[in-house]
């Protein structure tokens, strides 16, 4: 990879470390910095750092896929590293604890819905002289 150093241009080393991982709210000010270099807006939501030799070098938003990069380092093969990662996690089925609270979602709705049809049948049955119209 070529860093951008003052006017001079020079390679980094392949081997250097790549991280490639979740943002977290310390990483604002990183990905406003890259934002600002790279004259875009700062991606929003989740967003995926990418890191070279420790720096946040690319960010990259999990929401829509907007990116920014620091244009004085050459970031095209990382950034196409964490848009893969990226394609990883949003195609990657939930966790189990995601799965279980999906379950229990959908069975709140489920009875609420019943609660509401209970509901409006009581309310109708007050109106018919009192008669019942379910087993509740």
């Amino acid at each position: 990879m070529n860093n951008v150093v003052g006017n001079s241009l020079t390679r980094t080393n392949s081997s250097d470390p790549v991280i490639i991982r979740l943002s977290t709210a310390g990483d604002r000010l990183a990905i406003e910095r890259l934002a600002a270099l790279d004259s875009a807006a700062a991606p929003a939501g989740a967003t995926l750092i990418g890191e070279l030799n420790q720096r946040p070098v690319v960010a990259l938003s999990l929401r829509d896929g907007s990116a920014v990069a620091d244009p004085f380092v050459a970031t095209r093969e990382l950034l196409e590293l964490v848009r893969m990662r990226a394609g990883q996690l949003n195609s990657q089925p939930h966790s189990p604890l995601q799965q279980a609270l999906s379950r229990v979602r959908g069975r709140v709705r489920e009875g609420r819905a019943r609660s509401k049809g209970r509901i409006r049948a009581r309310a109708s049955a007050g109106r018919t002289g009192g008669q019942r119209l379910g087993p509740w």
